[in-house]
Order: structure tokens, then sequence, then C-alpha cells
């Protein structure tokens, strides 16, 4: 775990779940502990049920899990702690593919942790007004495309820690949801508890669902792969239709940790977007100047069928990650750096005289401007030697850029940057905070008075002003205007970059290139200089 990481993993959980989620947090990224170890770690500042309920909160959000063996070891996960700053795009994504009522889905199960399927629907009823029917309905497409997904039954419980079932489907829906029954607890529960108050025994009660983020992760990549289609697609009414149908008809016929899909025909294209018959022609024109357009992303393999394609997943996140480094170098360095970079992804390898003949950049500034993407390390330099001794006269010095570094750096340096959004948006919220509670009161009670039915207009006016005047002070209105302009931005500029930290992880899950082809662009270099 890098140093980046484990602060934004901190800063997420303190947003999130609280200080002392954040103090848990901190000692079990130093090191797994047990129960013990850790309750003994945290007893000057939390009382051991403290610390048993706060690991259950953690655990029931999936971001706690333990290791058997002589002991059991608690661990936190970084991977689901990064996932939480992702829900946004998570959401929009759910919406644009299952409508508007996959996103209250995902909304309550991302809330909760984990829900089954029937208090879900109740969840999601109370959001947005719409039938059980249509939201089972929505559930059930959404599992069928794993896009949620059951947690396995307890087979054992009887050797310390619960031994799950290992042959079941995790996709299967409930058939009978909702039918549960308000059921008093015993006499005596403590009346104070909302369980006190009587829970429902559904029938589905003991399956419970959560967000499969790996699929989820899955969704995000390739709605960002389908934007880039878009923008290198000719203009054509039935662009889109296309692009999207085309993704959709490559992830249904391909493991989705594979770096190529398999071969799509252009009917089955065309069938999945549902065009008319008469476009095919104008369609396989358009998928033809996309394979041709597109930098080797989407390939052309063969002619039957209206044409046979593949889509080169790991080039398209390649791709992405390329322009988003353009932009990052004209900010962080300036143009030239930026030319100097695409010269070298296009044509790799090159000395500094041939950077200069073809950037068009001066040599004092061109080694400037090397030197520069050097301590970002944005390019990297390959000594290749005509001698086994590497002596200075013999040997050549090439620039050449690996993505995957870059891929690293880029990931590196966007945590920080979150993790800093993240601490100014604190920062404002506690400096605001006295006009924040006012602000809220005001609305609370506003919201009284305007679902009050035994006042008339007029009198609704009156009270609302009087709201207004008792907890709006002065110019408290534009100081509260201009701190929800700013948390806006803030969380604007966080989801962006967290896209680029999630291309950046995506491109570092496909393996390095075996050691031959290594060996072979060496010797490609060597051949070229001889």
């Amino acid at each position: 775990m890098a140093a980046s990481e484990i602060k934004l993993c901190l800063e997420i959980v303190r947003e999130h779940f609280g200080s002392y989620a954040k103090a848990i947090a901190k000692a079990l990224f130093a090191e797994p502990m047990s129960f013990h170890e850790l309750r003994n770690v945290m007893k000057d500042n939390m009382s051991p049920n403290e610390v048993r309920e706060t690991m259950l909160m953690l655990e029931h959000h999936h971001l706690l899990y333990y290791t058997t063996g002589r002991t059991i070891m608690y661990r936190m996960n970084v991977e689901n702690v990064l996932r939480i700053i992702r829900i946004p795009r998570l959401l929009k994504e759910i919406k644009m593919n299952f409508g508007k009522i996959g996103g209250p889905i995902v909304q309550h199960l991302s809330v909760r942790g984990q829900s089954t399927m029937s208090d879900t629907i109740r969840g999601v009823k109370e959001l947005i007004d719409v039938d059980v029917a249509g939201i089972a309905e929505t559930f059930r497409a959404m599992a069928g495309q794993q896009m949620v997904v059951r947690m396995r039954s307890v087979a054992k419980n009887d050797v310390g820690f619960p031994i799950y079932e290992s042959d079941e489907n995790l996709f299967v829906c409930p058939l009978i949801v909702c039918d549960g029954t308000r059921a008093l607890n015993k006499p005596g529960t403590d009346t104070k508890t909302n369980k006190a108050k009587g829970v429902l025994n559904d029938s589905d009660q003991d399956m419970l669902w959560k967000i499969n983020w790996e699929r989820c992760d899955y969704l995000i990549r390739d709605a960002m792969i389908t934007q880039m289609f878009i923008s290198l697609a000719p203009v054509h009414a039935d662009t889109v239709n296309v692009v999207t149908s085309l993704m959709k008809v490559g992830n249904k016929r391909t493991n989705i940790n594979e770096a190529y899909s398999q071969p799509i025909s252009a009917l089955e294209i065309i069938n999945h977007a549902k065009i008319s018959p008469s476009k095919n022609q104008e369609i396989c024109a358009l998928l033809r100047v996309l394979s041709e357009e597109s930098n080797q992303i989407f390939k052309e393999i063969g002619q039957g069928s209206g044409g046979t394609y593949i889509i080169y997943y790991e080039k398209a996140i390649e791709e992405i990650l390329t322009m988003n480094t353009q932009c990052f170098i004209r900010e962080r360095i300036d143009d030239r750096a930026a030319r100097i970079f695409c010269l070298l992804i296009k044509k790799g390898n090159l000395e500094e005289d041939q950077i200069e003949k073809h950037s068009m950049v001066p040599s004092k500034e061109a080694k400037e401007v090397c030197a520069l993407l050097l301590e970002e390390n944005l390019i990297k330099v390959r000594h290749v030697s005509k001698g086994n001794d590497f002596a200075p006269a013999r040997t050549t010095y090439v620039y050449y850029v690996s993505l995957k570094n870059v891929a690293v750096h880029l990931n590196t340096y966007c945590l920080a940057t979150i993790k800093n959004l993240m601490a100014r948006r604190f920062f404002h919220g506690a400096k605001n905070r006295n006009l924040i509670t006012r602000v809220l009161k005001r609305d609370f009670l506003v919201a009284q008075i305007e679902g009050n039915t035994e006042l008339d207009e007029e009198q609704k006016k009156i009270q609302i002003k009087e709201c207004d005047d008792s907890f709006i002070i002065g110019d408290d209105s534009l100081k509260y205007e201009q701190f929800t302009s700013t948390e806006a931005k803030l969380l604007c500029r966080e989801i962006e970059a967290e896209g680029i930290a999630f291309i950046s992880k995506q491109l570092l899950k496909f393996p390095l290139p075996p050691p031959e082809k290594k060996r072979r662009v060496v010797k490609s270099i060597l051949d070229e200089f001889k």
C-alpha cells in the first residue's frame, strides 16, 4: 500500500464513519491485529464495546475483513475504501443503464452496506413514487447483469468464524418479496430501539445483497471507452446508439479481465441497436471508418456478416490515459512538454537530437523539457550500448514512455489531490458550521410550515418570513451561497481526479509485456543505430 492510498483511506473513513472508525482504520493499516490486540491499542480512547461496534460497522460496509489461522486477524480493505468516492460516478452510469429506479437501488445499498431485496424495495419506494413490481423488476435486471450480488449463506458457525456455502448461484433473486408482517419482540426489550418497535419477517430476510463492485468497475470503464469511441466516430444520427450497442455486445461475450473482446459481427451490433435493415450499409460503413480512425483500438479482423471486429480494451485505456496525461503535463509544465510526450508516445526510443528535430523545439529547450519530464517520472531513459562495457562513446541514450509507470505516477498524484480536496472541504465545513446549522434549522421549520394544511398562504408567508429573519442575519444568505458554490467546485474536482486515478488503476491490472518483447525492442534499437 502506498502512503497516498493510506492517507486518503483514513480521510474517507473519517468523513463517512467518524473519528472512532478512523482510529481503528489507522491501527489496522499499520499492521493486522486480532480483536484483543486492537482492544488493547484503543483502551485509552475507546471502550471494548465501542471497538466492537465500530468494527461491526466497518465489516457491514465490507471495509474490514479477517483471515483465519492460529488467531483471527483483521485487516482493512483498501480497494473497497477507495471505491466509496467512486459512488457518484457509478450512480450516473447505473441511471443511464437501468433508468431512474437503478440509482436509488445503488444508493440504498451503498448507504446500508448490505440489505435484503425486500428492504431495498421499501427504501427505494420511500425515495421515488413507483410501484413495487417496477422496483423488483429493475433489481432483478441488475442482478441478471451482475451489478448486485447476494452474500453467501453460512454453512457452519461452530469453529469461531463462519464457513460459507461454496456452490451457490449468487445472482438468483427471490420470487416472493415484501411479504413480511410486523412482528413484535419479546416483552422486556428496550422500547427505545427500532427492533422493539417491530420488524418485518420477510421470507428473504436471510438473503443479503450488496453492490458487486468488481462488475461495476467494468461498467464505469466501458462508459469511459464509449465516450472516447463517440468522439472518434464520424458524425451520424445513429453513432451513439451503435457505439453503445458495440460495447454492450462486447461485454456479454467477453471475460471482463481480458485485454481483447471476442469477435463481434456488424450484424450483431445492428440487431442489438434495433436499427432498420435499410440502414445496414450505412452502419457497416460507419464501423469501418471507426476501425480506421480509432488507432487500432477497434480492429476489423474479417469481412463476414458485414464485417467482424474486436475491441482492444487495454489499448483503449492507454489512449484515455494518454489524453489525461497530456492535460496534466500542460498544467504542470507547458505545451512543449506535452508535444514531446506525444512524440515519444507515437515514435518511441528517440535521442535528444531526434526529439529536437521532430518536435521543432530548440536543443537547449528540448534538454530542459526532457529533464523536467524525467523529474516528474513521465518519461524514461534507456541506455543502449554497442559493447558490453557501456562506455560513453559506444552508448546511446534514448528517451521513451512507459505508460505503466505514468499510470503509477498519475494514480499517486490524483490520490494525494483528492485527499487535499477532502481536507479543504472539511476545513470549510468546520469554519461555517454555525451558519450551516442555522440554515438547516430554518429549512426544517420552513418545510413544516409549508406542510401544515391548517394555515392559509398568507399565514405561511408571514411565518416563513419570521423564520428567515430569526435564522438568517445580515449577509448570511450570501455567505451560504458562496459556501455551497465552493463545496460544489471542490466535489467536482474530486470526481475529476478520481476518474483519472481510476483509469490509471485499470491499466495497471493488465500484465506487463514479457521479457522477450523487451529484448526485441532493444535489439531493434541497436539495429537502427548500426
